[in-house]
């Protein structure tokens, strides 16, 4: 699958890009903490990784949704396609993603949201509580 992907201003090795599909209960895309497969083909930025990462809506035995990490360079006002090879859900569904950018330090911590970037209206099966970040971190 290719993504197309624009940062506006500088992200260094303390930012991480979270990408993670939804409806998050049915993507199964591998195990946590192992490489993304097909990324090494086409990265986002030269000397960037890409991680798998279990995300709320999964049961933490699989992956919903994976991990940007930049490292050097940095990204600056950078616009890049890359490619992950993602396994396809078990049932019929479409692939909504949320992405956000994270100033963690390169710590692997979910607390410090820089921007939020959303392709359509998430859905997501509960009760809202009046901000999507609220929910992505509870």
């Amino acid at each position: 699958m290719t993504f197309a992907l624009k940062t506006v201003g500088t992200m260094d090795s303390a930012y991480s890009i979270d990408i993670i599909a939804h409806p998050t209960d049915k993507w199964r895309l591998g195990n946590p903490g192992a490489a993304c497969q097909g990324y090494t083909t086409k990265r986002f930025i030269s000397g960037s990784s890409c991680i798998l990462r279990a995300y709320p809506g999964s049961d933490g035995t699989q992956a919903n949704g994976f991990r940007l990490v930049i490292d050097s360079p940095p990204a600056q006002d950078h616009s890049s396609e890359f490619q992950v090879r993602l396994p396809n859900p078990t049932e019929p569904v479409n692939m909504v993603w949320v992405a956000m950018s994270l100033r963690d330090s390169n710590q692997d911590i979910d607390r410090y949201p820089h921007t939020v970037l959303l392709d359509r209206p998430v859905h997501v099966v509960g009760e809202p509580i009046g901000e999507i970040l609220a929910w992505q971190f509870q």
